[in-house]
């Protein structure tokens, strides 16, 4: 193959894997127009963080509860602080920056995932694989009969297209978490004299903590289960190696008490100081980098951890409740491991190939699936050791991030590829991950279905019409429509409305807020109800048979306002 020839199949590749990654990620709401609404898939929490944007749009930075604006939020909200700036600079809509800037962000990780797999293998294909690894399934179609795995409560299995089509803050921090490991993973395979790689890594964990916990606590775990076996590996201690092995096992032994003493987060710290004993040796000739390293991170991922840091210790009744809260969200051993089994077949091969790589190259594979396998199973079963966080989400992730780091291997173990080793192994890795290529498929079925929440139709019009008749900087709160999602309505109107999310932060006067459209108390139809919540403005839709009804004197209509198929009406509560 000619340079050119060869210059041109790589960039062919690469525009590949971003054309897969379009499709999966925008293909399902290309049917709709897509640019004048905010994707309905799952759209609850979704909404709840775009309100974080549009109050930073309006007050950069803000920390209030994002409906109402009262209260404190401690959710790390870096991302929609992000959105918040361009909307306030550039005057592009919440819901348009919320997409095209999400898909732009993913689809440059996979360009750098991607670039990383051909530098390593030197193959003019390597570039898709990262794209296709998206579409990779869990089997659910065929062992659940849908294209995802209900488990307790609210947890489920899907594949990364499940998570990754949200594009909110934890779809990007996770794909920041794979670049920042696949760029240690490359580091270790292809050693450089720069320790650049690294160092941008630790800068990318760091931030991570700004964006999305969950996505932290994954890609900070995956790490420093990665050092610590890659450092008992190649720097061989068997006094080492015992040591981290038991004391690993105690801080999760007596995990419950500790937890119950110092708190779960103190007790992850805790297990990642574990690897500083592994890695000893590192450490020691290399101290200036280390320590670099650990600032770098620290000084990145400060701004949360010094604010959640300070919340908890002035004894913060949201976060006392958030960290008390994860029940039933553990992973079931065999469903978890037969949703893996296309990514361990590809992890088999690649152990394969590697017994005709060079020594250093079988180190690090071998401490890479060795991380994953422990570091998923101690992470996802984190509600039997004392740190209880959403278990299933450490299992969802570490199978993303795995299943995009095993495109990077799968290229360079295809560059070793001599005879047939391994072949019958990578044969059947391949048929299965076609094979859970339905789980995709259910999956864009699903969310085309979905569709788009209209935020420009000529109801949202008449909604921001109407809400023109609000004095503007009031803060008020405005009750929507019984038959309108009050998260859409921040949306479409900036304004502050009486509605909050109870996992993400709570306003000053939760309860006078939840008494509003409570079945049982119903006080949004009482002017007391109203006054006691805050509640200024109300809105109500024709085309609504049972929404609020006003006829007591303090309720007053202000103006009414048509659209296409109905009329909506505006009214004072006064105060």
């Amino acid at each position: 193959m000619t340079t050119l020839a060869r210059g041109l199949a790589v960039g062919g590749s690469f525009l590949t894997a971003q054309a897969l990654s379009l499709w999966a990620l925008l293909g399902p709401v290309s049917n709709a127009d897509w640019t004048k609404g905010f994707r309905a898939y799952f759209s609850n929490d979704q909404l709840s963080y775009a309100a974080i944007a549009v109050n930073s749009s309006q007050s950069i930075g803000s920390s209030a509860e994002p409906l109402t604006g009262t209260g404190v939020s401690f959710y790390p909200s870096g991302w929609y602080h992000f959105l918040g700036l361009v909307n306030n600079v550039t005057g592009v809509p919440v819901n348009l920056l919320w997409q095209v800037l999400g898909l732009a962000t993913i689809g440059i990780a996979i360009a750098i995932l991607g670039l990383i797999a051909h530098t390593l293998s030197r193959r003019w294909w390597a570039p898709i694989l990262p794209g296709l690894a998206l579409f990779t399934g869990t089997l659910s179609t065929f062992i659940h009969d849908y294209w995802y795995t209900s488990l307790s409560a609210h947890a489920v299995i899907w594949g990364p297209f499940g998570t990754l089509f949200t594009l909110n803050s934890g779809a990007i921090a996770l794909m920041g978490g794979t670049v920042a490991l696949a760029l240690i993973l490359w580091h270790l395979l292809a050693p450089s004299r720069s320790n650049t790689r690294i160092f941008i890594a630790a800068a990318l964990i760091g931030l991570l903590a700004n964006l999305h916990t969950y996505a932290f606590f994954t890609t900070a775990s995956f790490a420093a289960a990665f050092i610590t076996i890659t450092a008992l590996i190649t720097a061989k201690s068997r006094r080492r190696t015992v040591l981290v092995i038991a004391a690993t096992g105690l801080v999760l032994v007596f995990s419950n008490p500790i937890a119950a003493l110092i708190g779960p987060l103190p007790l992850f710290a805790l297990l990642l100081l574990v690897a500083a004993i592994a890695a000893y040796p590192f450490i020691k000739s290399n101290l200036y980098t280390t320590f670099s390293l650990i600032a770098l991170a620290g000084i990145a991922a400060s701004p949360q951890v010094i604010r959640t840091l300070l919340g908890i210790a002035s004894q913060d009744e949201f976060l006392a409740y958030r960290q008390g809260s994860s029940l039933d969200l553990g992973v079931p051993l065999i469903a978890a491991a037969v949703a893996a089994v296309p990514l361990i077949l590809f992890a088999i091969y690649i152990l394969f190939v590697s017994r005709v790589m060079p020594g250093r190259s079988q180190e690090v594979i071998y401490s890479f699936f060795a991380a994953t396998a422990i570091g998923a199973v101690i992470m996802s079963t984190n509600d039997l050791w004392g740190f209880n966080q959403e278990p299933y989400r450490f299992w969802l992730q570490y199978s993303i991030i795995t299943g995009f780091l095993i495109s990077i291997l799968l290229a360079y173990a295809l560059s070793f590829q001599q005879k047939r080793t391994g072949l019958a192994v990578l044969v059947v890795a391949v048929l299965l991950w076609l094979i859970s290529l339905a789980d995709f498929a259910g999956f864009f079925s699903y969310a085309r279905e979905q569709g788009v929440l209209p935020t420009q139709d000529s109801r949202a019009l008449a909604i921001q019409e109407l809400t023109k008749e609000i004095p503007s900087g009031s803060r008020e709160l405005i009750l929507s429509s019984r038959c309108t999602d009050p998260q859409l309505l921040k949306l479409i109107t900036s304004r502050p409305v009486a509605f909050f999310n109870y996992g993400l932060a709570w306003p000053d006067n939760r309860e006078e807020i939840k008494n509003l459209t409570q079945a049982d108390r119903m006080t949004g139809d009482t002017l007391i109800g109203l006054q006691a919540a805050q509640v200024g403005y109300v809105i109500t839709d024709s085309n609504c048979d049972s929404d609020w009804a006003y006829t007591e004197a303090g309720i007053n209509m202000i103006s009414i306002t048509p659209y296409d198929s109905g009329a909506l009406t505006l009214w004072r509560v006064t105060a």
